[in-house]
């Protein structure tokens, strides 16, 4: 039992296991979506043949740790595998499907083992839907436990080691431990290969970071030590053109005393030279030195691109199955080796842009035939190294992105103006589906036309030194290239002055500094600006945007140091105090409660500014937006803000107090109506920025009431949200075709939601 182990022995051979059982699953799940694309006679028998062993291979590793669930589940996967295999038959599509499900459960079993809690699944589910799929074939036996497949068919030696042949459950127990003891041993010694836990190599990497840091230091310090040696030598050339009008004009004494001042100077001067000369060869060896240890420290994290990729196959085919669309997958390239903490942020990005490919891409099997296209989508992922990078292509051969529909939402939405949109070519149009709250879908569902993902997409590059591009053609598809950093290493970043503190701006997000004179400041839109290539760029006070006092007040003849950051299509010229200088830093995280600071990626230390905060440039940027410049020529009329308008129709009382409780504490002004008769007649004396009405209501529906206005010339361009319990397809689609702008089901309803799609909106 594994109990009988020593607990640090024990939790060596979790963490071996935990590594082969990810390893076994993701065998076990490229070999079952190969037996989906229902291969000829000798394909099928290997996968089959594959399955089975891993199967096996789980269960006898997971029983010698008593990890039970796991080895339960696996054990119930390898007597299906082992019938189908001696039947040569090919699993139906159910059993597929169920043997998936399988796979997320053995995952949430071994969760839950290393957390040492009762997995919340329900096995016993499972289990009988596992059985019932066995028992469909009269002829099938479950497979023993003891002994996975007929000796004739599946000779002993062919097998792993804790399968070689039947013994009962005791003995597996114990020929499981030696299977994962010899393979702890075997992984050391295979080819050189050591693994080594990934917080140790992080730990590595934090040690290396400090030193290059001190490296850092000591260039710094040389170049003190160089303006230290200047003014020596500036002391010795100066007391030495004294030195001859001394040897005649004073005392004796005081000659001999002024004269021995002259050579210890001198003397001064030459050790500061040799320590100069010194100091500079040893910073540059230890530069040399650090440099190449944090480069193989890096490179420790290097692991295949295989490792986040493996899952996108299964992805692609749930998420293809949810949207009832056919997609076939293509992958090219995973074999790049890539950090594993890039690796590790690209999960999210990566499925929301294949989410998108077959949401908003890829065409439904009947209108693709129309088009003249395959029954079947394609999406590929390319992989390329372009040198410190890799580009990381994800394409589609869907409808593609229509550039005109894309400006009129972003018009509609206020993204852009009107006038501004004749002057923006195609890419900067394009670049626009970036934006936050973005979306070109007319109607808001629980998956689609919420404004999330690309976005998110952007940002989450940003934060590991990405970026993202983006191509379409209508009707031909789109392509998506992501450039991200081989590996992470230092970078630099710009120093700068506000209130009072020193502030590191990546390098990488800054487009450019400037001198700018106050008189240059334009007003847009009642918000400062400056003028930079033609066009108007929002002017912000980084010390308002941090949140330290009202801004800068600033006089009318002053000059004014700006730094531009730019995100995409976006850009802000922050105001600051002083330009200090540009530097190579080494980020370093924080610790808990300091990761909750607004708009701070991190710290960076130095010796002669300290502490100084790492300013995440992305979300600085987006709430430099979102709120006042900051910043104070002279004094500003104030204009009073009106409240935007809200009719609420809803039948029932409890819904109404509720919205109207949520939307009057966000500041805006409500209307009440019960139903759609009277908020027909409310909307013919009064005005409106916003419709949210329930469906089932007497006298006239909501379904009745969308479809009035949105008739109507007058009312058209009020946007309508419907909230309603009524959660299925057809009454989704009703409300599309009434004109809704949004659907919300109620058992789904979030204040947080509805104020986010009210802001969206409006």
């Amino acid at each position: 039992m594994a109990m009988d182990l020593d607990p640090e022995i024990l939790k060596q051979i979790v963490e071996v296991f935990s590594v082969e059982l990810e390893e076994q699953l993701q065998t076990i799940t490229d070999s079952i979506l190969k037996l989906e694309k229902e291969p000829g006679e000798a394909e099928r028998l290997a996968e089959l043949d594959i399955i089975f062993r891993a199967a096996h291979n789980i269960k006898g590793a997971a029983r010698a740790i008593d990890a039970n669930h796991v080895a339960d589940v696996a054990h119930k996967l390898e007597s299906l595998f082992s019938h189908l295999k001696q039947e040569n038959r090919m699993p139906s599509a159910e059993a597929i499907d169920l043997c998936l499900g399988a796979l997320d459960h053995i995952k949430v079993c071994m969760t839950a083992y290393v957390d040492d809690v009762s997995p919340e699944v329900d096995l016993q589910s499972l289990y009988q839907s596992l059985e019932n799929m066995l028992s469909c074939a009269p002829e099938l036996q479950p497979a023993d436990d003891t002994t996975p497949n007929r000796t004739e068919e599946i000779p002993a030696e062919t097998l792993p080691d804790n399968s070689a042949a039947a013994s009962p459950e005791s003995d597996i127990t114990a020929s499981g431990k030696e299977v994962v003891a010899t393979k702890t041993a075997a992984m050391a010694r295979n080819e050189g290969v050591l693994h080594v836990v990934a917080d140790k190599i992080d730990q590595l990497i934090a040690l290396g970071e400090d030193m290059q840091v001190s490296s850092i230091e000591v260039a710094q310090n040389s170049v003190a030590l160089q303006q230290l040696n200047d003014k020596i030598l500036y002391l010795s050339e100066t007391v030495g053109s004294l030195s001859g009008l001394l040897r005649n004009d004073l005392h004796s004494g005081v000659r001999d005393t002024l004269l021995q001042t002259i050579d210890a100077v001198h003397e001064i001067k030459n050790h500061s030279a040799k320590l100069l000369s010194g100091m500079r060869s040893c910073a540059g060896d230890l530069g040399f030195v650090t440099s190449e240890l944090n480069h193989s420290l890096y490179s420790l994290r290097l692991v295949p691109a295989a490792t986040v990729m493996q899952g996108v196959t299964r992805s692609v085919r749930d998420i293809a199955r949810e949207m009832g669309k056919k997609v076939d997958f293509k992958l090219l390239g995973d074999e790049i080796e890539m950090d594993r903490v890039v690796l590790n942020n690209l999960k999210a990005p990566l499925l929301h842009l294949i989410r998108n490919a077959i949401d908003h891409g890829i065409e439904l099997p009947d209108d693709r035939i129309a088009k003249g296209k395959p029954e079947a989508g394609m999406i590929s992922i390319t992989l390329n190294s372009a040198g410190s990078e890799v580009s990381l292509t994800v394409s589609d051969d869907g409808h593609g992105i229509d550039i005109n529909n894309v400006a009129d939402a972003a018009v509609r939405k206020k993204i852009i103006r009107s006038d501004e949109r004749q002057d923006m070519d195609s890419d900067s149009l394009l670049d626009l589906i970036f934006h936050p709250g973005f979306s070109t879908r007319e109607i808001i569902t629980d998956i689609s036309g919420r404004g999330v993902g690309l976005d998110v997409v952007r940002s989450t590059l940003a934060n590991i030194k990405g970026r993202v591009t983006v191509q379409s053609a209508l009707n031909q598809g789109t392509s998506f290239q992501l450039f991200l950093p081989r590996m992470l290493t230092t970078e630099r970043g710009l120093l700068v002055k506000a209130a009072g503190d020193t502030y590191i701006l990546p390098s990488t997000a800054v487009d450019r500094v400037m001198i700018v004179q106050a008189g240059e400041i334009v007003k847009v839109d009642c918000n400062e600006a400056i003028l930079i290539d033609g066009r108007a760029v929002p002017l912000r006070s980084l010390e308002h945007a941090l949140g330290f006092g009202s801004g800068n007040a600033i006089e009318q003849d002053s000059a004014l140091c700006v730094v531009i950051i730019r995100k995409g299509a976006a850009a802000v010229a922050f105001l600051v105090d002083d330009i200090v200088q540009e530097r190579e830093i080494v980020i370093k995280s924080l610790m808990p409660p300091l990761t909750s600071l607004p708009n701070v990626m991190g710290a960076a230390v130095s010796a002669s500014h300290g502490i100084m905060l790492v300013l995440n440039a992305n979300s600085l940027l987006d709430q430099a937006l979102s709120r006042g410049s900051g910043i104070k020529i002279r004094q500003k009329e104030r204009r009073d803000t009106v409240s935007q308008r809200i009719l609420l129709v809803d039948d029932s009382i409890t819904t109404r107090t509720l919205e109207k409780s949520v939307l009057e504490n966000r500041g805006y002004a409500t209307t009440l109506a019960v139903d759609g008769a009277q908020a027909w007649e409310i909307l013919q004396h009064q005005q409106f920025d916003l419709i949210i009405t329930d469906v089932e209501m007497p006298v006239m529906n909501g379904f009745e009431l969308t479809a009035k206005i949105k008739g109507s010339a007058d009312l058209a361009g009020i946007p309508v949200i419907i909230v309603t319990s009524l959660a299925n397809d057809a009454d989704k689609k009703r409300g599309i075709e009434a004109g809704a702008d949004a659907y919300i089901v109620k058992s789904q309803f979030e204040s947080k939601a509805l104020l986010a799609l009210v802001e969206q909106l409006i």
